[in-house]
């Protein structure tokens, strides 16, 4: 998709960068007149501040896309549930005014909410009974998927008038984070944010994780040419 697409040619042109950089680093011993007629006249840390301040500049933007789909993919990873709904939810959550921190804690234990229903007739059963969602999987005996449960869970609660019952049951099932769930979510549907988010959205499923690795990668084979490049500066005017 065009957002992966892009993801790579960023990432390629990042290992380019490094690589260039590097062939220029080779090079550097012998323009040691060069070097210090620059430094004369821009000193040091105005040289070194020209050398970085570039590189930084292409791959800031980058990060920012590599630390977004890195957080989702980890809370995904930590929660059982989806990206894409991790990302309706992280959109949800900004639009309300509330951190994408401030449910995660609450997906985390999801599963564990969901075990602790599975058979039982404690109140976390009790509260996923009265809004209809099954937690266990009819045929297998087993937890269903946390995604489909965490999903029905959110409309049930979405349809009912806002009280204290709900706000209860948001608690029970959810965490303590519930209640700021169906704040975010502000009577809209879980869905409309998720098709939003995947639409105008930064990519999140395993290509875009790939992607936000190859980035990481990239960037820190500039960091380490650059750092290589500095190094070499200063021993050449030291």
């Amino acid at each position: 998709d065009r957002m992966g697409k892009e993801g790579k040619q960023a990432s390629a042109g990042m290992a380019g960068l490094a690589r260039g950089m590097s062939g220029a680093l080779s090079g550097v011993s012998g323009l040691t007149a060069g070097v210090g007629g620059l430094v004369a006249t821009l000193g040091i840390g105005a040289l070194v501040g020209t050398l970085t301040a570039a590189t930084r500049a292409v791959f800031n933007f980058g990060q920012e896309v590599a630390d977004l789909r890195n957080d989702i993919s980890d809370a995904s990873t930590r929660s059982g549930i989806a990206a894409d709904t991790l990302q309706g939810l992280r959109l949800a959550a900004e639009g309300a005014g509330l951190s994408f921190g401030s449910i995660t804690s609450t997906l985390d234990q999801f599963g564990r909410r969901m075990a602790t229903a599975k058979g039982a007739t404690n109140a976390t059963a009790e509260a996923f009974a009265a809004l209809e969602v099954e937690v266990e999987d009819a045929a297998t005996g087993g937890l269903r998927d946390g995604d489909a449960v965490l999903r029905e869970t959110l409309a049930a609660l979405n349809a009912m008038e806002p009280s204290a019952e709900r706000t209860a049951l948001a608690t029970e099932t959810l965490g303590r984070s519930g209640a700021r769930l169906l704040q975010a979510l502000s009577g809209s549907e879980l869905e409309d944010f998720v098709a939003l988010a995947e639409e105008f959205g930064v990519d999140v499923g395993p290509k875009g994780a790939e992607s936000a690795g190859r980035w990481q990668r990239a960037s820190a084979e500039v960091t380490t040419v650059l750092d290589g490049l500095k190094a070499e500066i200063f021993d050449l005017i030291g």
